[in-house]
């Protein structure tokens, strides 16, 4: 299901440098370059849509890429299209672009949501850098699980300081936060999780990602966020 890409200084997404191209069933439509810091999202004359970048983000294994495709398979994979896997040596981003017609508009314009995901090891740690370059809005997917409480709690540490390197400000920026695997035997009550992980009031939304429940709710509530955000722009 998904579609190789690969890493040339033209490319969908380079560490070398720096450079995110959005296409859109192959055509380019937008370009940030290294050293954007302000969080503009594109705007398609053309197709007359604004393209936002929403990144999950999280721990490994907290079903980041659960929620992802997911997603894809209930929405555009019966139109035919892709998901695009971008691989280097050493990790493996995932995107696609969808246009959920609930969201409305703004001053005419659709709202089209990229999403994207990196694996959350440590070691991943420059593709989760990079992959926040631009980014409109960021979905915190946190593990239910009590032994994971620290991983997740490192994930969101992480994230603050990687949005402070790239300029923007944790507590303005669009955020909710997901608490996964609400399913199994070991996971913490909600108001625990929350005390532990609530940072600025955001939305917080249970899920079961790999039953699909919470996954789309997820992503319309972070869409709306958004959304609300360039109103006010």
């Amino acid at each position: 299901m998904s579609q190789a890409a690969t890493c040339s200084n033209a490319c969908l997404h380079c560490r070398r440098c720096g450079v995110v191209i959005y296409t859109e069933r192959g055509q380019l439509i937008g370009r940030r370059s290294k050293g954007d810091s302000a969080r503009v999202s594109f705007v398609n004359f053309v197709s007359r849509e604004i393209n936002c970048k929403i990144v999950y983000y999280g721990p490994g294994l907290s079903g980041k890429t659960t929620n992802l495709r997911w997603i894809f398979e209930h929405s555009i994979a019966k139109t035919g299209e892709k998901m695009i896997s971008l691989s280097t040596e050493s990790d493996r981003t995932l995107f696609f672009d969808f246009l959920p017609v609930e969201l409305g508009t703004v001053r005419g314009f659709k709202v089209r949501l990229h999403l994207y995901t990196v694996p959350g090891q440590v070691l991943y740690e420059p593709s989760r850098r990079l992959l926040l370059r631009g980014v409109d809005g960021v979905v915190l997917v946190a593990d239910s699980q009590r032994e994971r409480m620290k991983a997740n709690a490192d994930a969101l540490e992480n994230l603050q300081d990687n949005l402070r390197d790239h300029g923007y400000d944790f507590l303005t920026i669009p955020y909710l936060l997901q608490l996964n695997k609400r399913d199994l035997p070991t996971a913490l009550p909600v108001e625990s999780m929350k005390g532990l992980l609530d940072r600025k009031g955001e939305p917080v939304i249970e899920a079961i990602a790999s039953k699909g429940v919470g996954v789309y709710e997820t992503v319309m509530e972070i869409g709306r966020l958004v959304l609300a955000q360039l109103k006010q722009q």
